[in-house]
């Protein structure tokens, strides 16, 4: 059984502890990849040069898990496990697991990918779709800011978008003790880099994470605990939010986290500073503030010849919000 530790972390007991084998097991696909695999995840495909020694040293083992006896695969979120970031290591589980088997997959959308995947390998699955599913939170506001065009100017443009963002917030609400944490989305990882070094150098408490940066921890979310819920049981606080004084107030990231992670109420903006691939990709991004019922705003940046794009898919996200009610322009006022 998971326990909570501290920081909201899950301890597993080990299987020779446990009083039977397991029926059911739960991971990533790079975890499952580690367990089943000799090589581990980096047996698939090329390794990362800047961590070839740690790699050696850490995955040079046998395999600790065996697909024998599997008569079921959920692929949960299966339009992310199947993007460029994933989709090697989820094909390379699904390929090691001897048919046949029951898959399941649950997905928001299908991208041509794994459309192209499901064609070829499982031509035969059945599709159940519902609609309306996705919908933006009613409490939250939409902001939308066109670029600059002058060159250099982007990176600027965020940062007094923060400042603007915090300093109304000190104006509405004089009895908050913390200014509000920011989630920043961007489409890549260099990006997400540079836009991160770029706050940083401006005085803004930033961190910045990708599928490949070095401060991301394997098997653990410590390094991002001042932006996420405590679990239940857990201890409050870990020692990262305890001292406030250097605790991040920006995280800038990708869709990595887009899904999967219950932020603390604390985080009450999202800037959205690339296009989104999709309206459902839009809508997990926009998500991570306003949640359960709490006010929040979501800030897009546009470039001015895509206004009108943007606009338009701004009134298809209210109609599924309103669940189609009424029929809304797209140049209504937010």
């Amino acid at each position: 059984m998971p326990s909570a530790s501290e920081g909201g972390e899950f301890q597993v007991s080990a299987p020779e502890q446990a009083r039977r084998d397991p029926d059911v097991v739960v991971g990533t696909p790079a975890k499952i990849l580690d367990l089943t695999r000799p090589g581990g995840r980096h047996s698939v495909g090329p390794m990362r040069p800047t961590h070839e020694d740690k790699v050696k040293r850490e995955f040079q083992r046998d395999a600790r898990m065996s697909y024998e006896r599997i008569e079921w695969v959920v692929v949960d979120e299966a339009d992310v496990l199947f993007d460029p970031d994933f989709a090697l290591w989820t094909e390379a589980i699904l390929s090691d697991i001897q048919k046949p088997y029951n898959l399941i997959l649950t997905t928001a959308t299908i991208s041509a990918h794994l459309s192209k995947y499901l064609s070829t390998y499982h031509p035969n699955l059945t599709r159940l779709t519902t609609p309306h599913l996705h919908r933006l939170p009613a409490s939250l506001q939409t902001e939308y800011v066109e670029w600059d065009r002058r060159p250099g100017n982007r990176d600027p443009m965020v940062l007094r978008k923060l400042r603007d963002t915090w300093a109304e917030e000190a104006r509405q609400h004089p009895g908050w003790k913390e200014k509000s944490k920011v989630i920043i989305f961007c489409n890549r990882s260099k990006k997400v880099e540079e836009l991160g070094e770029y706050l940083t150098r401006e005085g803004i408490k930033c961190i910045s994470l990708t599928s490949e940066s070095e401060n991301r921890q394997r098997g653990s979310n410590k390094h991002i605990s001042a932006f996420l819920k405590p679990f239940p049981g857990a201890n409050r606080k870990s020692p990262i939010e305890r001292d406030s004084e250097n605790s991040p107030d920006v995280l800038v990231t990708t869709s990595l986290l887009s899904r999967g992670l219950d932020f603390t109420p604390s985080v009450r903006s999202v800037f959205i500073v690339d296009e989104p691939r999709n309206e459902v990709d839009f809508i997990h991004r926009a998500g991570r503030a306003g949640r359960a019922g709490r006010a929040g705003k979501v800030v897009v940046f546009t470039d001015g010849k895509n206004t009108g794009a943007v606009l338009g898919r701004r009134a298809e996200f209210r109609e599924k919000r309103t669940g189609g009610a009424r029929k809304i322009s797209a140049f209504d006022a937010a």
